[in-house]
C-alpha cells in the first residue's frame, strides 16, 4: 500500500503541509503568549507603582485605617487583593479578611504577588503592600482556551490539508495508474491501447509518447506479420516452381534440357536476391556493414545509373533525362552502394512511369551548414496516395495497386536504400501527390576538408 505513488504523495503533502500548520502554530503560540505576559506585567507594574505611591500618601495623611479604606475601595475597582504588612511582618490590612490582625504566614499565597514598599514623610519605610490580581486565573483560562483554540485550528488545518493532499494526489496520478494500466495490457499483447492526454507538463508529454510508441508497436506488429506473410509468399512461389521442375525431370515428364535448367536457375536467383536483401538490411540495421568511401563525383554517378537502366528505359519507352552541374562538389560515399541505391530508385521509377512518361534525376548543392548535396529522382507515374507515403520505406509495406511490386522484388529496395543512405550520415524521404508522380530526394554528405587535402579515402568512423 505504502508502495503507491498516490500514497506516497499524500504522505509528502501533508507532511509538508503539517510542518508547516504546526510551525506556524506553535509561533502564534509563543508570541501570543509572550505578548500577552508582556502587557499583564506592564500593567501590573504601572497599577503596583501607582497603588504603592498612594497608600504612602494617604498613610501620611490618615495613617493605617485610611489605608485600609484606600485598599478596600481599590480592590473592589480593579478586582485585587491587597494585603499590607507593617515591619514587624503583622497584616494590618487584607482586603480579602482572611489574614488581618496576625502575622503573615510564611507561606501564603500573597507572598508570591508582586510587593512594593510603603514609606512615610522621611522615606522610611513602614510597611509591604502585596497586589495579587483576582483575575489572575481567569487569565490563566484566557491563555488556555486561546492555547486550545490554536491547537484546534491547527488540528483542522491538519486535516484539510490531508483531504486536499488525497484529491490532488488521486488526480496527479490519476494518469499515470491509466497509463500503467495501459502498459500493463500493452505487454499482455494489447497493441490498441491508448490513453487520454491530460494537456501540457511531463505527464502530458508522457501520455503522447506512450500514444505514439503504441502506434509504432501497432504498425510494427502488423507489419511483421505482413513480412512474415510475405516473405513465405515470396519464398513459396519460386520454390514451387524449382520443386515443379525438379519433380517432372524426376518422373521423366520432361528432359533437363537447357531451358529446364535456366527456368530453375531463374527461380533460384529469385530466392538469393530475396535472402541477399534480407541480409543486407540485417547488416545496415546492426551497423555491421562496411562502408568503403571515397570522394565521388555526383554527374559521374547518375549517369553510370542511367546507363545500367538503359535497357529497362528502352522497354518501357521512357525518357530519362539528367539534371546535374559538373562543377558540383564530391560526395563522401561509398560508390558502390550508393550506386546501387540511385539505381533501385530509377527502376522503381521506370516500373511506374506509363509509356511517352518522363524520368528526371537532378542534383543540387545544399551548402550552409549542410554542406551536402541532394539527389531527387522524379517520375510523372500515378504518385503515391498521402495514406501511403509515410509508410514506402517500411520493410515488406504494402502501397495500393498502382504501386504494388510489379518486378518481382522482394520489396525491400526502398527500405535498404533509406538505410545505406543514413548510414552514409544523409537523409531520404519521399513527396508525391497522386496523379502527378512521385519524387524522392537523397542528401549525401560532401567530401570533409581533411580528405579534400590529402586526396585520399578516410575510412569510416
Amino acid at each position: 500500500m505504502l508502495e503507491a505513488l498516490w500514497v506516497r504523495l499524500l504522505l509528502a503533502f501533508t507532511a509538508v503541509l503539517g510542518i508547516a500548520v504546526a510551525t506556524i502554530a506553535i509561533f502564534a503560540n509563543l508570541t501570543m503568549t509572550s505578548e500577552f505576559r508582556d502587557y499583564e506585567s506592564e500593567a501590573s507594574a504601572m497599577l503596583n507603582e501607582r497603588v504603592s505611591r498612594i497608600a504612602g500618601r494617604v498613610y501620611r495623611e490618615q495613617g493605617w485605617p485610611g489605608v485600609a479604606t484606600y485598599a478596600q475601595r481599590t480592590a473592589e475597582a480593579v478586582d485585587l487583593q491587597i494585603v499590607v504588612v507593617d515591619q514587624q511582618d503583622s497584616v494590618v490590612v487584607d482586603t480579602e479578611r482572611v489574614l488581618a490582625g496576625g502575622p503573615m504566614p510564611r507561606n501564603a499565597r500573597i507572598r508570591t504577588a508582586p510587593s512594593l514598599l510603603i514609606g512615610d514623610a522621611a522615606g522610611a519605610t513602614i510597611g509591604t503592600i502585596y497586589l495579587r490580581p483576582k483575575g489572575q486565573d481567569r487569565a490563566e483560562a484566557f491563555l488556555a482556551d486561546v492555547h486550545r483554540a490554536i491547537l484546534l485550528g491547527a488540528g483542522l488545518g491538519v486535516f484539510v490539508a490531508f483531504v486536499v493532499s488525497l484529491l490532488l494526489a488521486r488526480r496527479m496520478v490519476a494518469p499515470i495508474q491509466q497509463l500503467t494500466g495501459a502498459v500493463q495490457k500493452l505487454r499482455e499483447g494489447d497493441l490498441s491501447q491508448r490513453v487520454k492526454s491530460p494537456g501540457g507538463g511531463e505527464v502530458g508529454k508522457l501520455s503522447e509518447a506512450f500514444n505514439t510508441m503504441a502506434v509504432r508497436l501497432d504498425l510494427a506488429q502488423r507489419l511483421r506479420r505482413n513480412m512474415v506473410a510475405d516473405v513465405a509468399h515470396e519464398l513459396r512461389t519460386p520454390l514451387h516452381n524449382v520443386l515443379g521442375y525438379l519433380e517432372l525431370v524426376r518422373d521423366k515428364a520432361t528432359e533437363p534440357t537447357p531451358d529446364v535448367i535456366a527456368a530453375i536457375h531463374d527461380e533460384a536467383s529469385v530466392l538469393k536476391r530475396l535472402v541477399d536483401d534480407l541480409q543486407q538490411l540485417a547488416l545496415v540495421e546492426s551497423g555491421q556493414l562496411q562502408l568503403s568511401r571515397r570522394p565521388t563525383s555526383v554527374s559521374a554517378l547518375l549517369q553510370q545509373a542511367v546507363a545500367v537502366v538503359e535497357p529497362e528505359v528502352g522497354s518501357k519507352d521512357v525518357d530519362v533525362a539528367v539534371e546535374a552541374s559538373s562543377d558540383l562538389p564530391d560526395v563522401w560515399v561509398d560508390e558502390t552502394r550508393i550506386g546501387q541505391v540511385v539505381r533501385n530508385l530509377l527502376s522503381n521509377a521506370i516500373a511506374h512511369t506509363t509509356a511517352g512518361g518522363r524520368i528526371t534525376l537532378s542534383a543540387k548543392y545544399l551548402g550552409g551548414v549542410a554542406k551536402a548535396v541532394e539527389i531527387a529522382v522524379a517520375d510523372t507515374g500515378p504518385g503515391i496516395s498521402s495514406g501511403d507515403l509515410p509508410y514506402v520505406f517500411e520493410r515488406f509495406y504494402r502501397a495500393d495497386a498502382s504501386r504494388a511490386r510489379v518486378s518481382g522484388g522482394a520489396g525491400l529496395g526502398l527500405t535498404i536504400a533509406k538505410q545505406l543512405v543514413e548510414a552514409h550520415g544523409g537523409s531520404m524521404r519521399a513527396e508525391s501527390e497522386p496523379g502527378r508522380g512521385a519524387c524522392f530526394r537523397l542528401t549525401l554528405p560532401t567530401v570533409p576538408l581533411p580528405a579534400v587535402s590529402a586526396g585520399k579515402n578516410v575510412p569510416r568512423g
